[in-house]
């Protein structure tokens, strides 16, 4: 998501940017006409991290790093090697060199100080951001509204969000073993338990899902969104707060406290923006890319972290400036010679079995 300072937007009679060029016009404002109105040349255009998380800005030119897709004709290529990927880091690299993006964003660790303080009024984190400090930037300056936003938008006017894999975490029952049913029914308790009060309540002593020997998530598909519907209805009188799953309740409970109350209690706060605000933009119209392989090959277990430590060096000196634009070519290349070739015949393959 892209999370926003409303306040600064409407006090500098701008509107929420749609386009790459658009957010870069909003960072250059919010560094020059001081949108803090403290009269000093203090303020941020856009953050980053040293994650290189500039992930929508990347979608907007269909670029998706660190994925693995087909292209056009049905070939398995790495998103970080594409032509759309040196299209993309151009123009953050020519972001950069105006100043529009945080000169430290590479080797600053926390870019949390800066939101709180009031210096920064746009960054790019996910809709739990509320969670990662937007409550002290709020308690520190009340006036603080942040928005979250599917934004920006593709040449064709779509938000690109890329998704990752279905699963993450597994579970296995050594070959032999007498009864490996009983993990299944171990599985269905422990998911009924999350979602369901009753099935908590007839836990000993209550015990909570979280102190479960074998902790994991499970969650359905659109959870947050499929949360947040239930929640606005209970809101709307549509259904009772009773009626909703133990999770939904939570959920609606901490949202009503805030509404009750706003920013009274950091805990209350953080739920409902994460939930209303971040949520709420989840819920915008999105081409969702799915890569095609998350796993591992053989050559990976060897060659894999040279590869990623030589794509986050590329990625920064061209962004930074230090390398031209032209060092992604010689990337691409040395890329492919140190073994990312190899790789991508070995994913073919197994996409293929």
């Amino acid at each position: 998501m892209l999370w926003v300072r409303q306040d600064w937007l409407d006090k500098l009679g701008l509107k929420p940017p749609q386009t790459v060029d658009e957010l870069a016009a909003i960072a250059k404002a919010f560094i020059e006409q001081d949108p803090d109105g403290n009269g000093k040349p203090d303020t941020f255009g856009l953050l980053g991290d040293s994650d290189n998380t500039f992930g929508p800005l990347y979608s907007a030119y269909q670029a998706y790093p660190g994925m693995w897709l087909k292209d056009a004709d049905g070939k398995v290529v790495y998103g970080t090697t594409t032509p759309q990927m040196k299209e993309a880091l151009g123009k953050l690299s020519e972001m950069y060199a105006q100043g529009l993006l945080d000169k430290e964003y590479a080797i600053r660790k926390d870019t949390s100080e800066l939101i709180n303080g009031g210096r920064a009024g746009m960054f790019l984190f996910g809709g739990w951001s509320t969670g990662w400090g937007l409550y002290d930037s709020f308690k520190n300056d009340p006036k603080a509204v942040w928005k979250a936003y599917a934004l920006p938008l593709d040449g064709s006017g779509q938000y690109n969000a890329t998704l990752g894999p279905v699963s993450s975490l597994y579970f296995v029952v050594k070959k032999g073993y007498s009864n490996p049913e009983a993990l299944v029914k171990y599985l269905n308790l422990y998911a009924n338990v999350e979602n369901d009060a009753e099935a908590m309540a007839k836990l000993i002593n209550g015990v909570n899902a979280a102190y479960f020997p074998l902790r994991a998530t499970f969650v359905e598909p659109n959870i947050v969104t499929n949360r947040l519907k239930a929640v606005k209805e209970a809101l709307d009188g549509k259904i009772q707060p009773e009626q909703l799953r133990l999770d939904q309740k939570d959920v609606y409970d901490k949202v009503a406290a805030n509404n009750a109350d706003p920013g009274k209690d950091p805990g209350s706060w953080m739920y409902s923006t994460s939930y209303m605000v971040g949520g709420g933009a989840l819920e915008s119209p999105m081409n969702k890319v799915l890569g095609v392989f998350y796993s591992q090959t053989k050559s990976m277990e060897l060659k894999w972290p040279a590869l990623k430590k030589m794509e986050a060096e590329m990625i920064t000196q061209i962004i930074m400036g230090r390398e031209s634009l032209d060092a992604f070519d010689s990337f691409v290349a040395e890329w492919k010679k140190s073994g990312g070739d190899q790789i991508t015949r070995e994913i073919e393959e197994q996409l293929t079995e």
